[in-house]
C-alpha cells in the first residue's frame, strides 16, 4: 500500500472518529473522542510497521496483532463502519488469519460494495483456502443476472427506489406541463428502474436471505446431524474461511450449505456469521 493510499485511509478513519465520537450512547462513550483518535493512529501505525518489518516474521506478527486489537477495540466502543472492518481485515490477512480477514472483508463490503481495492483483498483471501467449491450452475447463472440484487444493500437499493420514484413523479408532472420525447423517455426508465428496484426490495422482504457465515477452525468435521455423535458427512475435514449459508440452527449447531449446495452440521462455536 503506498503513501498516498495509506494518507487517503488514514484521513478517512479520522473523519469517522470525529463524525461518531460525539454520539450520546453510554457505551460508546466508554472512550474519548481523543482517545478514540488515539487508538486509531496507534492501529494504523502498528499496521505500518508490521510491513516495514516483513523480514522479520515475529516482530512484523506483534506489530500486526497490535493493529488488530487496536482496530477491535475501535468497533467494541461503536466505530463500526467499513472502513474500520477494511483495515482489521488487512492486519488479519497479515497474520494469515483467514477465516477473520473473509469476514471483515465481506463486513466492509457491505459498505462499500463493489469497491474495487477490496474486491482484490478479498479475492487474494479466499484464493489462500485449503478447501475451493464451484459455485452451483443455476446459482453461477443467477447471480450473474441479478448481480446488482446481490451486490447492493438493502438499505441502499431502498434510498434508490426512493430517490427514482420520486423523480419519476416529477417528471411525470412535468412532462403534462410540456411534453417532449426526452421526457417520455426519461420518465419510462425511471418507472422501470423503480419497477426493477421495487421488485428486489420486495423479494427480500417476502424472502429473507439466508444468513451466511464464515469457518475460523482449521480442521472442522462436518457432520450428518447436530452433534459430536454423528457420522462425518464428508471424507475431508473443511478448513478456516470456507463462506456457506446457515439453514438451520439447533442446540448451537448449524446446518449449513456450501457454495457447490452440499450440507452438513458443524458447531456454532466455530463460525463467524455475518447478521
Amino acid at each position: 500500500m503506498n503513501l498516498r493510499v495509506r494518507c487517503f485511509i488514514l484521513i478517512g478513519l479520522l473523519a469517522t472518529v470525529l463524525l461518531l465520537g460525539g454520539s450520546d450512547d453510554s457505551h460508546k462513550n466508554a472512550l474519548t473522542t481523543q482517545q478514540k483518535i488515539q487508538l486509531l493512529l496507534e492501529a494504523q501505525d502498528a499496521y505500518d510497521q508490521g510491513i516495514k518489518q516483513r523480514r522479520d516474521t515475529d516482530a512484523a506478527d506483534r506489530q500486526f496483532r497490535i493493529s488488530a486489537e487496536r482496530f477491535n477495540q475501535l468497533i467494541d466502543v461503536g466505530l463500526n463502519n467499513g472502513m474500520i472492518h477494511y483495515n482489521l481485515a488487512n492486519a488479519y490477512l497479515q497474520l494469515g488469519d483467514l477465516g477473520l480477514a473473509i469476514y471483515h472483508y465481506r463486513l466492509a463490503e457491505l459498505y462499500f460494495p463493489g469497491n474495487s481495492r477490496l474486491q482484490r483483498n478479498l479475492a487474494y483471501a479466499r484464493s489462500l483456502r485449503q478447501d475451493h467449491f464451484s459455485t452451483s450452475s443455476n446459482q453461477a447463472l443467477t447471480q450473474t443476472i441479478l448481480a446488482w440484487h446481490y451486490r447492493i444493500p438493502f438499505l441502499k437499493r431502498a434510498y434508490i427506489f426512493l430517490c427514482v420514484y420520486l423523480l419519476f413523479w416529477v417528471l411525470l408532472v412535468l412532462y403534462r406541463v410540456r411534453r417532449s420525447i426526452l421526457k417520455r423517455n426519461l420518465i419510462i426508465a425511471c418507472g422501470v428502474l423503480a419497477l426493477l428496484v421495487g421488485l428486489s426490495l420486495s423479494w427480500n422482504i417476502l424472502f429473507p436471505p439466508p444468513i451466511e457465515g464464515v469457518l475460523l477452525d482449521d480442521q472442522m468435521t462436518v457432520r450428518k446431524g447436530g452433534g459430536e455423535g454423528f457420522a462425518p458427512q464428508f471424507e475431508q475435514p473443511l478448513h478456516e474461511g470456507v463462506e456457506f449459508f446457515v439453514l438451520e440452527e439447533h442446540s448451537q449447531w448449524l446446518r449449513i450449505a456450501l457454495p457447490n449446495e452440499q450440507t452438513g452440521w458443524i458447531p456454532a462455536r466455530s463460525v463467524v456469521l455475518l447478521h
